[in-house]
């Protein structure tokens, strides 16, 4: 199994158009989510984060 490359998955969002902003905050990660994500974008969120599920 390939692992999960946080500044990888980032820049392939970000270069879809992709909008949202995740900060780390102690342990966890706050994700803020923006209605402006491209459609190629909010596809490639869902299947990343689905994976990791």
């Amino acid at each position: 199994m390939k692992s999960f490359d946080e500044f990888d998955f980032v820049d392939r969002y970000w270069a879809l158009g992709g909008r949202r902003l995740a900060i780390a905050v102690g342990a966890a990660i706050e994700i803020r989510q923006w209605d402006m994500d491209t459609p190629e974008a909010e596809d490639f969120w869902v299947r990343g984060w689905t994976a990791l599920d």
